[in-house]
């Protein structure tokens, strides 16, 4: 039997008997033919695989898809990484133990960046992995242009890492990081204080560092007692809050840098009554699209300025790999997702997730990579 055959076999659906010129082994049974074919053909229909090499065997495990190839002898597609396709036409069901899938080399469309190990800021671009920023406590980290790192250190600073030209890395302290974005032209680093303001009614303040000018601003945007804020977003001079809160459940805010509240956009949540528990809105740098999680288990997309359902991907079974985070720049989103399993400390986490939310039939891809929070590559 052929490599290719063996691994084939090895996830459960042997390709013995069966080959491309339509040929029947006559030692295998008719009836066990005609199931391997029917598996073959139900899975071939919910998966398009581009760029991956000559031969694809496509074969289904429960509510798996695997997707197995040939390994060409001349790279048509340039460098690789290894990653894993899962189908999202079919949920798993959340009684039952994640299943596992077979990785793939296809090329990695988008630069990521990613933490591993609570120390190590990885940029992954291709097959490429690069260490571009190590210290202990890391827990969020994004890259941007001229080689600025910005990450949150053990949950009580934010640490702005300059190219070593420039010095000392900066340190925002007491501050949690929410995102990076650009404000009236300027790179800025939204951050929220991570005490409550004893002097102002116990509130907490959203702040912008500006990575230009290197300084902090803190804006008239704020959250009450009672309320946790799972992300800050900008684009142009809207910002976009979301999170939970004690009194009004989930929530997503349209505010400008005043505190004024923008009450012409559409909200997701509100008079939503069919949409599940939502989370981790992010609006894209263009200000036309609307990224969040809903049940922690969809990546949803929307109009920003009509509301209108543009994309929803199945990234997750929430009882085991809930989705943690969304980072989404309007055409590709990627989300860190959760380990609820009793597995031993120190375990690598569920591997993120990348979608291309204007793809015809968009997909999630498992960087495998991309065991730790994972950002998209600002560069």
């Amino acid at each position: 039997m052929s490599d290719f055959e063996d691994r084939a076999s090895a996830a459960g659906r042997g390709l013995r008997g069966l080959d491309m010129t339509n040929n029947i082994d006559p030692g295998v049974p008719k009836r066990r033919l005609q199931r391997r074919r029917r598996a073959v053909a139900a899975a071939s229909a919910v998966v398009v695989v581009v760029g991956v090499g000559i031969g694809v065997a496509v074969t289904r495990d429960g509510d798996t898809v695997h997707v197995l190839t040939r390994p060409s002898t001349t790279d048509i597609a340039g460098p690789t990484t290894t990653v894993l396709l899962n189908s999202t036409s079919t949920p798993m069901p959340s009684t039952t133990a994640p299943s596992t899938t077979t990785p793939i080399a296809v090329t990695v469309p988008r630069a990521l960046v990613t933490v591993r190990g609570g120390r190590q800021v990885i940029l992954l671009d291709g097959a490429d992995e690069t260490d571009v920023f190590t210290e202990d406590g890391v827990e969020q980290a994004y890259h941007l242009a001229a080689g600025q790192i910005v990450v949150t250190q053990q949950g009580v600073n934010v640490v702005i890492a300059r190219p070593r030209t420039f010095g000392l890395p900066q340190t925002l302290p007491d501050m949690q990081l929410m995102d990076v974005g650009v404000y009236h032209g300027h790179n800025v680093v939204l951050t929220v204080d991570l005490h409550n303001d004893v002097l102002h009614n116990n509130w907490r303040w959203i702040s912008l560092f500006d990575l230009s000018t290197w300084k902090l601003t803190r804006t008239k945007l704020s959250i009450a007692p009672g309320t946790t804020l799972d992300h800050v977003s900008i684009a142009g001079d809207l910002f976009v809050m979301s999170g939970v809160s004690d009194e009004g459940g989930p929530f997503v805010l349209y505010r400008h840098i005043d505190n004024s509240f923008d009450t012409t956009l559409p909200n997701p949540v509100a008079g939503n009554l069919a949409a599940g528990p939502i989370a981790n809105a992010v609006i894209s740098p263009d200000g036309t699209r609307l990224a969040y999680l809903e049940n922690a288990r969809d990546l949803v997309v929307t109009d920003v300025k009509s509301g209108t359902l543009l994309t929803r991907v199945r990234i997750s079974d929430e009882t085991y790999f809930p989705g943690d985070a969304v980072d989404f720049d309007g055409r590709w989103a990627v989300v860190t997702r959760g380990d609820a399993r009793a597995v031993p400390a120190g375990t690598p986490g569920p591997p993120a997730v990348l979608v291309d939310t204007t793809a015809a039939h968009p997909a999630a891809i498992d960087i495998m990579a991309a065991t730790g929070p994972t950002t998209l590559d600002r560069v």
